[in-house]
Order: C-alpha cells, then structure tokens, then sequence
C-alpha cells in the first residue's frame, strides 16, 4: 500500500511503490529507466527529505510514446543532491524491477580568449578518470582534418588547455573527443 501522504506519481494510480535514494556525484544529465521490469512501471523523481515534503522532478509511465509497459525520465541532476526515486506499478501491478541509471556530463569548453602572446586559451570540464583529446582543424568540415592538440585525463574540475594555433592558418575549430573506454 502507498504510504499517508505519498504522492501519485502519475495519473495512473499504484499502490505497491517501492523507493531508492540517490546521489548524484557530479552534475549532468541524467537518464533512469524502468526497462526490463517485469510488469507495467510508473517512476518518479523527487527532492525533499521526506513524503509530505517532496518536490516532483520528473515522471513517466509508458516511455515509448505511450507504448510500452517500462517508463523512463530524463533531468538535470546536480552535483551532491539527494534524490528520491519511486518505481510503481500501473494499478497496483508488481513484478521485478531493473533501474537504470545513467548520469552523463555534457563536455564544456569555453574559450578564455585568445592572447596578444599568440596563445589560445580553452576552459574544459571534464569527468574523473575520463580520458579526452582536444582536436583542431581550419576547416571545420573536413572529415580528416581534425590533428590532436593534446590528450588527458580528467579530474572533476575546470582545466585550462592552451594552444600555440599557426597564424598562417587563419581561423580554426576546436572540439573534444572522449575516447573508449574511460
């Protein structure tokens, strides 16, 4: 039974939820899922330390454009934040459950500028122990055109990446690889 004064999750009723705390160890988008349950889920995300107080993040049933019996929500989770997980079944249905949860960082690189020293300057984020490269290219539509600039591993905080770009060039582009596997 639900428990006085749990939330309905969807517009579905449940009645048998079962619920999973969750931190997020670093901020990024994050992506649950509900696939290969064995009965017809809800799922909801909440913040708050306790039923009366929760804040609804994000819910779903049926992922799959309504089709389907696993549900599945996408937000963006914030560093150290205490997440409330509930999974439920459409109408009080209950089975196995399998959660999935994937937390990724989207990348960043933000140009500090380029100096009268002739110096690019990059600002990149980057997770723990991920391996990256930072390529460059004039011309940023040739496919193989793109020449590493330099490698490494990430460590959670910003990096600054500087580069020497040959006048002669002109204009180039960058962007940032994440190699496989971390």
């Amino acid at each position: 039974r639900s428990e006085t004064p749990e939330p309905q999750h969807t517009e579905y009723s449940g009645g048998r939820s079962v619920w999973w705390s969750w931190k997020a160890p670093f901020s990024g988008k994050a992506a649950i899922a509900t696939l290969n349950s064995t009965f017809d889920t809800v799922l909801a995300v909440y913040t708050g330390t306790n039923l009366a107080s929760l804040n609804l993040v994000a819910a779903n049933d049926d992922a799959a454009n309504g089709s389907g019996s696993y549900s599945t929500v996408n937000f963006d989770a914030v560093s150290n934040t205490v997440y409330q997980l509930a999974v439920d079944g459409v109408e009080g249905n209950e089975g196995s459950i399998f959660l999935q949860i994937v937390l990724t960082l989207q990348t960043v690189m933000v140009p500090v500028g380029y100096q009268k020293d002739g110096i690019m300057r990059l600002k990149v984020d980057s997770l723990p122990g991920h391996t990256y490269t930072l390529l460059f290219s004039p011309d940023i539509s040739a496919l193989n055109g793109w020449q590493p600039v330099t490698n490494w591993v990430g460590t959670g905080t910003p990096l600054v990446i500087e580069d020497y770009p040959n006048p002669a060039e002109g204009r180039g582009f960058y962007r940032i690889v994440e190699n496989w596997p971390f």
